[in-house]
């Protein structure tokens, strides 16, 4: 949580050393290459300390698709059907970007599926996250990005769902 918390004080301060003259917006046609890290503490899982990569297709000013590819460290909690392991995920994502008149600041919902694979694919079989947050723009080329996910990992062979909240703080470059 300290990291999330430095995330979003770090985005504060470079929004208010930055100002509105650096104002931007979202085009069609555009490209995004958006990481972003997050810690969680899942229901019948464990600690999940988790990386993720997407690349993003601007199809409009507010609509947005692209692949989705993120590696998950699991620390059990000892529940069983839970293990200690690496996962990944390859899947999805789509996002609305909302438009407004600040440009500096980009609100956006969006979802992703994805098929779950590595140490876990044994238990889940695919899963499923909405989310919703905030772009901070302080140029046209940059971005953080601050967001509140759900995310609900299906069980296979008689493993119950698993389902996880968070908060995921990371940058996005435009071109």
């Amino acid at each position: 949580m300290r990291v999330v918390r430095s995330g979003v004080l770090f985005a504060v301060a470079l929004l208010l050393a930055c100002g509105a003259s650096y104002a931007v917006e979202l085009t069609s046609g555009g490209n995004e290459l958006i990481t972003d890290f997050s810690y969680t503490d899942t229901d019948n899982e464990g600690k999940t300390t988790a990386l993720s990569v997407a690349y993003g297709w601007l199809l409009t000013s507010n609509h947005e698709v692209g692949p989705v590819v993120a590696y998950n460290k699991v620390d059990s909690d000892g529940t069983p059907g839970s293990t200690d392991g690496d996962r990944g995920q390859l899947g999805g994502f789509y996002n609305y970007n909302f438009t407004n008149p600040s440009k500096t600041m980009v609100p956006f919902v969006g979802g992703s599926l994805f098929k779950i694979i590595g140490d876990a694919d044994d238990f889940f079989d695919y899963g499923a996250e909405v989310t919703g947050g905030l772009r901070v723009m302080p140029s046209n080329t940059a971005s953080i990005n601050i967001r509140a996910f759900y995310e609900q990992n299906y069980g296979k062979n008689g493993v119950e769902d698993a389902n996880s909240s968070g908060i995921a703080a990371g940058l996005s470059i435009f071109w």
